[in-house]
């Protein structure tokens, strides 16, 4: 697939101006990959009538089917179906033309990659996926700062590198799958961002001797045996891939660079998976947080993972299942875990913090995450005087919430508790002289200061409010509802 920059930013103005956006998709069901929705219903059930040409483009670049060139050369002018031929988004079969990929989307952004057709007729290795859950979920979630260098490492179509291009000085995006490095070249001409370059490889060995800002991972983590995808498989024991990028990434970060990867991982019957994951970064100079999702059994993950192979492979779905279930009983699984691991390369003295994930993320997050990691840099440090002097102030969404019961004719406070209400969600239940210290938190004084106010207003001795008030922050900052 080639492009050249004027052709690719006349097709995806087109594309936009007929409607063929993720906005109007979603309205009509069609959000997710068609392997994955109710698409797989005949492809009548979405004509758009009252628009022909969104019609056709969703015929051809979302379902996959051929369309008539003689309804093409009525529909759409002249220099656009030029345009679309000469990138081989379309291709001549007879009276028809034939798509060569399907076209999804990611915000604004236009996605190409390998369509249904192509997966249903025996789909090979190199099949090139689009834009998934766990790829939207890793770019809601990633740290994104202003003239950062950016390495999207198993880039795929190229998702993530598209996403963090705007923010970038540069980005890299490497594969092992020459097809969808091309698809990435591609992306990248076709939403017009030309600071991204894709290298050829496995794992770090394409950018060996460099150092990042921020390094972002998707990569093939399903737990063997194989199912013949190089998006989704590897050939390392259960978790070893996974492994293999904690212990090399931390290398290839600048100081306070960041590597995150969503991915899965296991524990054992004989050692939990914590113990399991410390050694992995030993010395590395890095702070890691691992935000778990999700804990499955191994006949659950068998199941799933049977059930998601056979979206493609109908056939294989009940031999699949078994060959999973026996794959991990032999190793002695107990169970599999699955969320993100970020890691900061930080010469100080490191913390190793796990988080349970209390909901998807539907808004970008990295901001969020980068004050998180500030907060734990106070908090595990142990330093009271680090503690005193910071400037507390309430995390995002937070509110006060009372909740009162009915006794003797009138309304009495029961119990109050601050929460978070963001993607970040937290609650943690308080008393009144406590929610009132909470209400200054706006980040103008240090927390020494308030409390010394808070003793002069109680009345109480400031020796045993200190420590009361420490205790309290360490909660309220491990919880997530304050900033320091």
């Amino acid at each position: 697939m080639e492009i050249l920059v004027e052709s690719a930013q006349a097709i995806a103005r087109f594309l936009r101006e007929q409607g063929y956006t993720e906005e109007r998709l979603s309205e009509l069901g069609l959000a997710e990959l068609p392997w994955n929705s109710l698409a797989r219903q005949s492809v009548s059930a979405w004509l758009v009538m009252c628009d022909p040409r969104l019609e056709l483009l969703i015929r051809a670049f979302y379902m996959g089917e051929a369309v008539q060139t003689s309804q093409a050369e009525k529909l759409f002018s002249k220099e656009i179906l030029r345009d679309l031929l000469e990138s081989e988004l379309l291709a001549h079969d007879g009276e028809r033309l034939r798509p060569a990929c399907m076209l999804t989307h990611f915000g604004e952004l236009i996605i190409a990659c390998d369509s249904r057709r192509r997966a249903e007729t025996g789909a090979a290795a190199d099949l090139v996926l689009g834009v998934n859950p766990t790829t939207r979920l890793l770019a809601r979630c990633s740290i994104l700062r202003p003239g950062s260098k950016v390495l999207d490492l198993g880039t795929g179509c190229g998702t993530l590198a598209l996403v963090a291009a705007p923010f970038a000085a540069s980005v890299v995006g490497t594969d092992v799958n020459r097809r969808a490095l091309n698809f990435a070249g591609f992306n990248a001409a076709l939403n017009g961002l030309s600071n991204i370059s894709f290298l050829y490889g496995d794992r770090f060995e394409p950018v060996a001797g460099q150092r990042y800002d921020l390094i972002v991972s998707n990569p093939p983590f399903f737990l063997a045996p194989v199912s013949g995808l190089l998006c989704c498989d590897n050939s390392l024991e259960l978790d070893g891939f996974v492994e293999s990028l904690a212990r090399g990434a931390p290398q290839f970060l600048e100081e306070g660079g960041v590597f995150q990867m969503l991915c899965e991982w296991v524990e054992f019957e004989a050692q939990s998976w914590e113990n399991r994951l410390r050694p992995w970064f030993e010395r590395s100079n890095c702070d890691v947080h691992i935000w778990k999702g999700y804990e499955i059994s191994p006949v659950e993950y068998a199941r799933k993972r049977a059930l998601e192979q056979g979206q493609l492979y109908r056939e294989t779905t009940g031999a699949s299942f078994a060959e999973r279930l026996s794959y991990l009983k032999r190793r002695d699984v107990k169970g599999i875990f699955g969320g993100l691991i970020t890691v900061r390369r930080r010469s100080a003295g490191n913390w190793f913090c796990v988080e349970e994930m209390q909901k998807r993320p539907e808004r970008p997050i990295g901001d969020a995450l980068l004050e998180r990691f500030s907060t734990l840099d106070i908090l595990e440090s142990n330093d009271e005087q680090i503690l005193l002097a910071a400037h507390p102030r309430l995390a995002a969404e937070v509110r006060l919430v009372s909740e009162s019961v009915q006794r003797n004719c009138a309304w009495g406070v029961e119990r109050c508790y601050l929460e978070r209400s963001d993607d970040l969600p937290a609650k943690l239940g308080l008393d009144a002289v406590v929610a009132e210290l909470t209400a200054h938190f706006d980040g103008t004084q240090t927390l020494e200061a308030l409390l010394k106010k808070l003793a002069l207003e109680q009345r109480a001795p400031l020796e045993r409010v200190i420590p009361e008030g420490l205790r309290v922050i360490k909660r309220l900052g491990a919880a997530g509802l304050v900033r320091l």
